[in-house]
């Protein structure tokens, strides 16, 4: 540049005007060079202006040319335009052919770069022509590569590869270096768009080399780029990282910032696929910002449309179409069509997420019509699948298979094997929805197939797991296993740790099905492993679920909950509405098992709330049908009922043929409980059509089964028996061992006696859940018996024994399971065998525990801990003692509840189980309150929010908090703190019935601490979510209406106080109404009371009078003759301050009587005494007012001594 520098001098110094055209353009070409364009195009922009001026035809033509591309190059792609067809207007005039070839090569980019590849293809092929013709190799060479890029562009990969060959066949023939690299970068683009990434690599690598060794740096750049793209779809995900950082690294010291933006965006893209999301985004931030500030419109597209992937990723699906609509609305000003299919794709799938399927189905709709019209045939297919996974979604599985179909018809026609793939796997899908388990297998297969064979290792892997599923649910759990192994290997082999994670949960799935719970549980625990340090989230969710329902098959029923809580807190943070539904079902569930059905319910109805209004069928039928089972289980039968008919109702809709008949089995339960036999067999019947017909042979089993009490119970003994026969045929077909230990039960046939295989039960529940667990009872461990050869046939007895009383308490048939355990502890005794003993006493005082006969419970745990010092402890024991704890509390037994709640803490510590030790902390620290050791209290009600608060678990942390507010004897200061820290708690966690009592007890402290105000503020507050939660016919109420009446009455009084006189009346009328639906009449004797003094104080004696008349009133029919006498005075009152002095003589007079004859109340009488001297006094006879004076005063004397 220097030289350029003093050649340009001297010819402006000497008016050498030729020679300085020449010298701009040579120092123009050098700033370029140097990536300095604007200062290159001011040096054209020179140089065009003497050559103009002079006549410099060539010069001209060559300014002309290379504003062109420098207006092309930095986006200004009409302008280059311009500057090209300039260029053509001088050829056709001077016969320069050359720069005519060069013009029409520039147009053919131009137009292409600006989407519009027909017209940039007939371009270049005009400068093809003329190069070919007149032996111009260097731009023959051009042509071949901009042909090249064309036919990549408009999706003719396999014709770009032949005009990419023949660039790079001319090129190396002619030692152009330079377009030889340019020639094997496009070879490495085009294979790997060919899904040949290998190959791609190949060709990129060798562009590198030459790159680097001519020292090409902006092709070096360039191959970095593609090498990482390459490494990224081989799924190396830290390799293309690296060669990202090494082209960003040129890029941002060549100031090359296309290349740069470029380098930033695929850096988000891999950070977006290694799951960390968050610096994904930064990297798209930092491309954005040099698209927006160079005006790089198309890299400003891929931006937004990145940050829109990643936000939705983040469940920010909201945030993430904000950035799909700048997409578009860029898109669609340029006219990139394509980038506007990819835009409608990707809205489309944030409406699907957001569940808003219709909308969604509206872009795929629009993504699809372009497509269709543009002939991009990748992005078709795309729209195809996406609109019948929709449909899918919407339940109009047929509709859906139709999308899928077309996709891989077009799939199949153009040879895109990899779409083919992905067409088969969702059509696969579809048919499995649609029950035809066989189709859905072939499909399965065929993708298999392709993957196999193309190297498709990421399909191949899905399509593995997928049949897994198949077998599993066609009952061959052991062939599925095979598979998911199959798909293990691969995952792990390609560090595929999504696709690990699923296997690994699957497999846990499967081996839970298998009953191999422990197994299942190590599997669960790869998952979370791996999905926590991934930072999966929605599997880390799934892993806590599965965890938490396996730890409740393990009957570790509290272990569960606290997983179940883990993965309801995931969900609520991170907004996964879908995995917060199932949370709260399983929840409910564990809460169900656990004997705590009102809290199972609150889980339930919360499930139900997002579920309705979120449009999750499945999961809205879920949650009916729970809260149906649940309603019947607290003899709630009719509402039951109503809850089963809505379930029923949805899934007869949506065509969920599972549900249906899950439905029709809990209605004919419902029914048969309700003593509407008749009408229990016709729903039972109706479920064992479907279940027929659809070849669900768990579900028929089942019918069957339920089928057989109703006969039973309607008296026809021997078709209940046929029923039950032909439920014990299919379960031992099929190996259902829990439903041929029903059907052995049903039949009174003794499963010992039928050489019942106690190694083989397993759950046999696909579809809803481990139906095991129906009630508390089914807390038994059956995998305890040893998986050994029993050659002792008393022991063999023994053992089969305690199976058949685990079957018993299944059935509910308590004392049926006690006599079979007792049985085995005879055997026991007699075979000396303390193993089976020990277990025994243990099931034994798990049966106590489930009929809550907490004490005998004890007794037996105590024997079998006796018999067997290692014996493991057993979350039921543990709930033995904590309800006796309890019960010690309440009966103010509190020396024995000490000693229970230590016993807790002790098992659980043992059995790890923290929540059940926060809960005795909690009850510890009540009844050491109730003795009056405060210290103590203090001391345990700490320590359970210090566990809670480790454990995450909010609704233990603030029943803590609420009940060291209780017990903080008078420090009200003190309460506050807590009563406030629960109230927040409650609020984070959504629980507007504890937020309410929070208030209330807030509401009293305040109150205490004569803080009127804030105590009305407190008790309007609790008011008001009662009412709201009222108005929500699902959510129930937070107080009886009893307690709502004694609120509004608190808040009359504050009100009173704080001289808010006339919302104190409200209050008081409120409490007043709801006195009389209760039937309180002692509290509707106070607030007439109440009003009535409000209103005296106002001077509106007459409506005083009414108010105390009817207290009057009231208190006569109580036949409390305190309250007659207060009243009595209170109407004496509000006649003497109305003037009225005889009336209210008479008043006094009646009081007096009641208090001297019948009422010893020294205050009251002293007070009427006083009211009854003034009396007298404004009357004028003032002896009477002296004498009743003076008996006041010697009254009030009497009693200060």
């Amino acid at each position: 540049m220097e030289y350029y520098e003093k050649a340009l001098e001297i010819a402006k110094e000497r008016g050498y005007k030729h020679q300085e055209t020449r010298g701009y353009l040579a120092l123009a070409e050098a700033y370029r060079l140097n990536n300095q364009i604007q200062k290159a195009m001011e040096c054209y922009e020179k140089a065009l202006e003497i050559a103009k001026e002079r006549g410099y035809k060539h010069e001209e033509t060559r300014a002309y040319l290379e504003l062109g591309d420098a207006y092309k190059w930095n986006d200004q792609i009409q302008k280059g335009i311009e500057y090209y067809e300039k260029v053509l207007e001088i050829t056709k005039q001077t016969g320069y052919e050359h720069e005519e070839t060069c013009a029409y090569l520039g147009l053919g980019k131009a137009y292409k770069l600006n989407n519009q590849i027909e017209q940039g293809m007939e371009y270049c092929e005009k400068a093809f022509e003329i190069a070919k013709e007149r032996g111009y190799k260097h731009e023959e060479t051009c042509a071949y590569l901009e042909l090249g890029e064309a036919y990549k562009f408009n999706n003719q990969i396999q014709k770009g590869m032949e005009y990419y060959e023949k660039a790079l066949e001319l090129a190396k023939e002619r030692g152009y270096k330079h377009k030889e690299t340019c020639a094997y970068l496009g070879l490495g683009k085009a294979y790997k768009l060919n899904n040949q990434i290998q190959r791609g690599i190949e060709y990129c690598e060798k562009a590198y080399e030459i790159a680097k060794g001519r020292g090409y740096k902006h092709e070096e750049t360039c191959a970095y780029l593609e090498l990482g793209e390459a490494y990224k779809l081989n799924n190396k995900i830290q390799k293309a990282m690296e060669y990202y950082e090494k082209a960003l690294e040129i890029a941002e010291e060549r100031g090359y910032k296309n290349e740069e933006t470029r380098a930033y965006l695929e850096l988000g893209e891999a950070y977006k696929l290694n799951n960390q999301i968050k610096t994904g985004v930064e990297y798209y931030e930092k491309a954005l910002e040099i698209a927006e500030e160079r005006g790089y419109k198309y890299e400003e597209i891929r931006g937004y449309l990145g940050l829109g992937e990643a936000y939705r990723l983040n469940n920010q699906i909201q945030k993430g179409m904000e950035y799909y609509e700048k997409a578009l609305e860029i898109i669609k000003k340029k006219g990139y069509k394509h980038e506007e299919t990819r835009a409608y794709l990707e809205l489309g799938e944030a409406f699907k997420l957001n569940n808003q399927i219709q909308k969604g189905m509206v872009y795929y709709e629009k993504a699809l019509v372009i497509a269709k019209e543009r002939g991009y045939q990748h992005e078709e297919i795309r729209a195809y699948l996406h609109l019948g996974e929709t449909y899918k979604l919407n339940n109009q599985i047929q509709k859906g298979m139709e999308y899928y179909e077309k996709a891989l018809e077009i799939a199949k026609e153009r040879g895109y094997k990899h779409q083919e793939t992905r067409g088969y796997l969702a059509l696969a899908e579809a048919y499995r929805l649609n029950n035809q388990i066989q189709k859905a297998m072939e499909c399965y297969e065929k993708a298999l197939e392709i993957a196999k064979e193309r190297g498709y290792k990421h399909e191949e892997t899905r399509a593995y797991l997928e049949l897994g599923d198949a077998y599993k649910w066609n009952d061959q759990i052991q062939k599925g296993m095979e598979y998911y192994e199959k798909a293990l290997v691969i995952a792990k082999e390609r560090g595929y740790k999504h696709g690990e994670t699923r296997a690994y949960l699957k497999l846990g799935e499967a081996y839970k099905l298998n009953n191999q719970i422990q197994k299942a549980m190590g599997y669960y625990e790869k998952a979370m492993e791996i999905a926590k340090e991934r930072r999966y989230k929605l599997q880390e969710t799934r892993a806590y679920l599965e965890l938490g329902e396996a730890y409740k098959l393990n009957h570790q029923i509290q272990k569960g909950i606290e997983y179940c809580e883990k993965a309801l807190e995931i969900a609520k943070e991170r907004g996964h509405k879908l995995q917060e539904t199932r949370a709260y079902l399983e929840l409910g569930d564990a809460y169900k098992l656990n004997n705590q059905i009102q809290k199972g319910m609150e889980c339930y109805e919360k499930a139900l709330e997002i579920a309705k209004e979120r449009g999750y069928k499945h999961e809205e039928i879920r949650a009916y049908l729970y809260l149906g089972e649940a309603y019947k289980l607290n003899n709630q039968i009719q509402k039951g009922i109503e809850y089963c008919e809505k379930a029923l109702e949805i899934a007869k809709e949506r065509g969920y043929k599972l549900q249906e008949i899950r439905a029709y089995l809990e209605l004919g339960d419902a029914y048969k409980l309700n003593n509407q036999i008749q009408k229990g067999m016709e729903h039972c019947e109706k479920a064992l059509e479907i279940a027929k017909e659809l070849g669900f042979t768990l579900q028929e089993t089942r019918a069957y089964l339920e089928l057989g009490d109703a006969y039973k119970l309607n008296n026809q003994i021997q078709k209940g028996m046929e029923c039950y026969e032909k439920a014990l045929e299919i379960a031992k077909e099929r190996g259902y061992k829990h439903e041929e230990t029903r059907a052995y039960l049903k039949l009174d046939l003794n499963p010992v006696d039928e050489n019942y295989d106690t190694n083989s039960i397993k759950i046999s529940d696909t579809s809803d859940g481990a139906q095991l667990q129906d009630e508390i009872a089914d807390r038994v461990k059956q995998t305890d018996i040893e998986n050994k050869t029993i050659t002792d046939d008393r022991i063999a007895l023994a053992e089969q024994l305690l199976i058949l009383g685990h079957s018993y308490q299944t059935e509910g048939r308590s004392e049926e399971a006690i006599k079979s355990y007792e049985e085995a502890v005879q055997i026991a005794n007699e075979t000396d065998h303390n193993d089976i003993k020990a277990k025994a006493y243990q099931h034994l005082g798990n049966v106590f525990t489930g009929i809550s006969e907490y004490k005998k419970a004890i007794e037996y745990y105590q024997k079998a801990r006796k018999i067997s010092l290692d014996l493991e402890g057993d979350e039921m024991e543990i709930i033995a003692y904590q309800w006796l704890g309890y019960n010690h509390l309440q009966a103010g037994q509190y020396q024995e509840s000490i000693e229970f709640y230590n016993e807790v803490v002790r098992l659980a510590t043992q059995l790890g189980c923290k929540t059940r030790k926060v809960n005795a902390s909690i009850g510890l620290g009540s009844a050491f309150s109730y003795i009056g050791d405060f210290a103590s209290s203090e001391k345990y009600f700490l320590k359970a929010i210090t566990v809670a608060k480790q454990l995450k678990h909010r609704c233990l942390e603030k029943l803590a908090h609420t009940n060291l507010g209780q017990y903080k004897s008078c420090k009200f200061d003190a309460a506050i703190k807590s009563y406030l820290k629960a109230e927040e708690i409650s609020l984070d966690i959504a629980d507007r019935k504890e937020e309410a009592n929070a208030c209330l007890m807030l509401g009293h402290a305040f109150r205490q601490l004569k803080k009127h105000e804030k105590a009305i503020k407190s008790y309007k507050k609790a008011l008001s979510i009662n009412k709201e939660m009222m108005n929500n016919e699902m959510q129930g109420v937070c107080f009886e209406k009893a307690v709502e009446g004694i609120i509004n009455e608190w808040c009359g009084y504050c009100c009173f106080i704080a001289g808010q006189r006339q919302e104190g009346m409200t209050f008081y009328e409120s409490a007043k109404d709801i006195a009389k639906k209760v039937g309180d009449k002692y509290q509707e004797y106070r607030t007439n009371q109440a009003v009535g003094n409000i209103l005296c104080n106002i001077d509106n004696y007459e409506k005083s009078k009414e108010y105390y008349q009817e207290a009057l009133t009231i208190a006569v029919e109580l036949g409390d003759r305190h309250c007659e006498g207060t009243s009595c005075f209170n109407l004496a009152t509000v006649c003497r301050k109305d003037c009225d002095y005889k009336m209210a003589i008479e008043w006094y007079e009646k009081a007096l009587y009641i208090v001297r004859t019948e009422v010893n109340d020294d205050i009251l009488k002293e007070k009427v005494l006083t009211g009854l001297g003034i009396a007298w006094f404004n009357l004028g006879d003032t002896k009477k007012a002296i004498e009743k004076i003076q008996e006041a005063q010697t009254l009030a004397k009497d009693s200060d001594t």
